[in-house]
């Protein structure tokens, strides 16, 4: 009877020393938070038929961020994910091979263990030309590996757009404000303008309007399954107006206010 309750004693004591240190190495970020619970149900001897059935893996989450060039254009990427990959030892059953009782030495019966893998991103090539700041990919069994035989879970990758400095997107367009002195707008001019193909000519008609929108067709981004059809850049006319002017070029801007007035005054007679 006394071997009996000192058996008890050594069982119980042993069960709160693995789950003592599984709690350490949850701590430490080793361990994944449903290991640790599975330690208090490995303490309910009802629960003993649940331990040994299949679950499914968790789903993971990456965040990748992607500058606006690559958004516009597609990228293949390829990244690192650490996830829980099945335990060779046990080949995933969480017991010793050729055995059924004893537990995996390597994976502590879990059937799991931490792995890191890189997944190529490559059949998104196309995707983060249509995607922006917060879109999800999915990629299929990607997450960690499913206990004892259950299924895997998927990997979402959370996309965040770097903003460019002075182009914008709005769906397929790009949006561009072109600041130009008031004498280009009188004259007209010709300017280089950024756009997602590098430096491009700008022709700026003479007599431009402030606030006039011209378009640079197919600067913009790549359509869809559309081959090579892309959207526009729309360009925004920005005319500046000098707060000072030297003393000729007031001279200069009196003269052609005063031959404006003549012309204006003739056109009554």
């Amino acid at each position: 009877m006394r071997s009996c309750q000192m058996m008890r004693s050594v069982l119980y004591m042993t069960g709160m020393a693995k789950m003592v240190l599984e709690v350490l190495l949850w701590a430490w970020g080793t361990l994944p938070i449903h290991y640790l619970f599975s330690s208090f149900f490995d303490m309910d001897i009802g629960n003993r038929g649940a331990r040994n059935m299949a679950a499914d893996g968790e789903d993971l989450i990456y965040n990748l961020v992607l500058t606006f060039k690559e958004a516009v254009f597609g990228v293949e990427k390829e990244i690192e994910v650490s996830r829980l990959d099945s335990c060779t030892t046990c080949d995933g059953s969480g017991a010793k091979p050729g055995t059924k009782a004893s537990t995996c030495i390597t994976c502590g019966g879990q059937g799991q263990v931490v792995s890191s893998s890189r997944t190529p991103l490559g059949v998104f090539q196309q995707v983060p030309a249509r995607v922006d700041s917060s879109s999800r990919l999915r990629v299929r069994s990607e997450g960690n590996t499913g206990r004892r035989g259950g299924v895997p879970g998927d990997l979402f990758v959370v996309i965040e757009v770097l903003p460019d400095p002075v182009l914008k997107r709005d769906d397929t367009n790009i949006l561009y404000t072109c600041k130009i002195s008031y004498v280009d707008a009188i004259l007209g001019t010709t300017v280089k303008v950024p756009t997602v193909d590098g430096l491009a000519d700008l022709k700026i008609p003479a007599g431009v309007q402030p606030g006039t929108t011209l378009v640079m067709a197919k600067k913009g981004v790549p359509l869809l399954n559309k081959g090579n059809m892309r959207g526009d850049q729309l360009v925004r006319v920005q005319v500046e107006i000098p707060r000072q002017l030297s003393d000729e070029e007031r001279k200069l801007v009196e003269e052609l206010a005063n031959l404006k007035k003549t012309e204006t005054f003739n056109g009554r007679r």
